[in-house]
């Protein structure tokens, strides 16, 4: 059920330390699994994730009454999150619009999404990513970020768009001092305060 649901990943965040009074669950309906993961030196790592299934209106209504109500509670200069993944049937411009959102109150922005996503959404991510706090692309959203900069994305399916961001990406290994030259470029073009760009299991720059 619902209430055995959350009190499972109750117990698991107060495990890690994170006051679960900070979190709000929205019954979304579909299935969601969770992956357990032993690193080599012993340490447990988790991750959330869900399946695929595709909102209603509903329940996309109830998300966005929800993210609105966490507004009203907090102050100018706060943090306001947004990550991973668009499901299928969340309007294109969720993201874009909940950060304005944000901005207005005076908070502060950090994105963290994903950009392997349509046409549509990515360009609703970027007409808002200028001004942002903090971003933080990985290396393939981050050479694609670039090749849209550059303007080598006009025309392009979004598969061939995906397709050139990972041989880009490949290039970019072990490159800090590109990676750094590129951010600033990408800094000029979308003004944001910090950006951080992960190399996965490499590491961050």
């Amino acid at each position: 059920t619902e209430d055995r649901y959350q009190s499972f990943l109750d117990g698991l965040l107060s495990w890690t330390g994170f006051r679960s009074s900070n979190v709000a669950y929205i019954d979304v309906g579909g299935e969601h699994r969770i992956s357990v993961f032993v690193t080599d030196d012993g340490e447990l790592s988790l991750r959330f994730g869900a399946t695929e299934s595709a909102l209603n209106q509903e329940s996309v209504e109830r998300i966005e009454q929800r993210f609105s109500e966490l507004l009203g509670q907090a102050h100018p200069g706060d943090w306001v999150h947004l990550g991973g993944s668009l499901p299928e049937g969340m309007p294109a411009a969720s993201f874009g619009n909940r950060i304005q959102q944000a901005k207005a109150k005076g908070l502060r922005g950090a994105f963290d999404f994903s950009l392997n996503q349509t046409s549509e959404q990515i360009e609703s991510a970027l007409a808002v990513l200028g001004g942002q706090d903090l971003i933080k692309p990985n290396l393939e959203e981050f050479a694609k970020l670039r090749l849209i900069a550059d303007g080598q994305h006009d025309g392009l399916p979004l598969e061939e768009l995906n397709s050139r961001a990972r041989e880009e990406a490949a290039t970019y290994r072990w490159q800090p001092e590109r990676i750094a030259r590129d951010a600033q470029r990408l800094r000029e073009r979308w003004p944001v305060g910090t950006m951080v760009v992960s190399a996965d299991r490499d590491g961050a720059v």
